[in-house]
């Protein structure tokens, strides 16, 4: 079948939550575990109504899964989620910008070329 990013995202979440299929789809209200494989391997879609449920199921963040069902299956509206005035972000992401913030009084503070140095400099060897 066709990997995308989604997929191939939940095939990693799946591994790493240790849940068999069955168990996952449960979780979801899904009566077979054939369908998560279905979802693993890009043979069926993950319906939007059920992408927050499955995220909890595998351990993900929602707005990540949402994030990266977007990107595989509509490329063309990602770019407006992602980088348009509604920009759809993760815990890990909302807690940035929290910081950012918090020590700045909410004064909403430019980014000066020196910050964005130092803003990229803390970040530039993050794994997941």
């Amino acid at each position: 079948m066709t990997d995308t990013k989604i997929s191939l995202h939940l095939k990693a979440r799946i591994e790493a939550c240790r849940k068999s299929e069955a168990q996952i789809a449960d979780e979801i209200g899904y009566e077979r575990g054939r369908v998560i494989s279905m979802f693993e391997t890009g043979e069926m879609r993950i319906p939007l109504s059920i992408a927050g449920e499955l995220a909890i199921a595998v351990e993900d963040d929602p707005v990540h899964f949402i994030q990266l069902m977007i990107e595989s299956y509509a490329p063309e509206t990602h770019k407006w989620v992602r980088w348009g005035p509604s920009m759809l972000l993760t815990a890990r992401e909302r807690s940035i910008i929290e910081v950012v913030r918090r020590v700045s009084n909410g004064t909403n503070p430019p980014i000066t070329p020196f910050r964005r140095e130092m803003i990229e400099a803390l970040f530039l060897d993050v794994s997941p």
